[in-house]
């Protein structure tokens, strides 16, 4: 998160729409299939961009986690699933996404985002400021 410093405090409204700006720069580069959509966020606050699901710490991580026992149907590999009340362990294989939606998918899409939008996003805040002490607010 771009911490806003200067003349300037933030107060909450800034922050959501700090955030929910970093959502919309975000969206391209969230994994993203027909079937599962993590893109739209759970909850965007003054504090944070949230995505719970489906496995959104695993997306975020981009790293497999197991075991994963194939689930088939008519030959088909469909998914996986693990033994339930046992631990998962990270392995050393990434995750494959998905670009069918989002082009740009990866993990770690706030930093994805912020290399190619932070610029635009320090200008929509700038503008926000400018905005709200023309409006005397």
């Amino acid at each position: 998160m771009i911490k806003i410093e200067g003349a300037v405090k933030a107060d909450r409204q800034m922050k959501r729409f700090a955030n929910t700006q970093l959502a919309r720069y975000c969206e391209p580069f969230v994994p993203a299939s027909a079937q599962k959509m993590l893109s739209a966020p759970v909850a965007i606050t003054e504090d944070y961009v949230q995505y719970r699901g489906p496995y959104g710490h695993y997306q975020y991580e981009g790293v497999i986690y197991g075991p994963n026992i194939p689930i088939m149907e008519d030959g088909v590999l469909v998914g996986f699933f693990s033994p339930p009340n046992k631990p998962k362990v990270k392995t050393d294989q990434k995750l494959q996404y998905s670009h069918d939606v989002h082009p740009q998918a990866q993990s770690h899409w706030d930093k994805a985002a912020m290399l190619r939008h932070k610029d635009d996003l320090e200008s929509d805040i700038g503008n926000y400021i400018e905005q709200r002490y023309q409006n005397g607010k």
